[in-house]
């Protein structure tokens, strides 16, 4: 499960998708066609990314859910940078999430 985080105004987890597929690499190759149909950025873009190693995650979006804010998350023990990847244990996503995103 990928949780999305709104970083710029509510700084909330408001949506949920499922991991379809990844890449980690910098082949314009292999990524070119795994997101030509999926992406809003341009070749070049893509091919500026791609001068070092970068993680493609191709998902489904799942649902969005009731905004679940920055505080529940760090009282959950979720902190730091959250709107990078990070993992989170079944216990921490219980604790925000609850029961209704299963």
């Amino acid at each position: 499960l990928l949780l999305f985080f709104r970083s710029h105004d509510r700084k909330s987890a408001e949506c949920v998708g499922v991991v379809e597929q990844t890449y980690r690499g910098q082949d314009i190759g292999m990524v070119l066609p795994l997101v030509s149909k999926r992406t809003v950025y341009s070749r070049a873009e893509i091919e500026e990314w791609l001068q070092r190693n970068t993680l493609v995650i191709l998902f489904r979006f799942t649902r969005s859910f009731p905004p679940v804010s920055k505080k529940i998350l760090e009282q959950a023990g979720i902190q730091g940078a959250i709107q990078s990847i990070r993992k989170i244990t079944h216990e921490q996503y219980l604790q925000c999430f609850g029961r209704g995103l299963n």
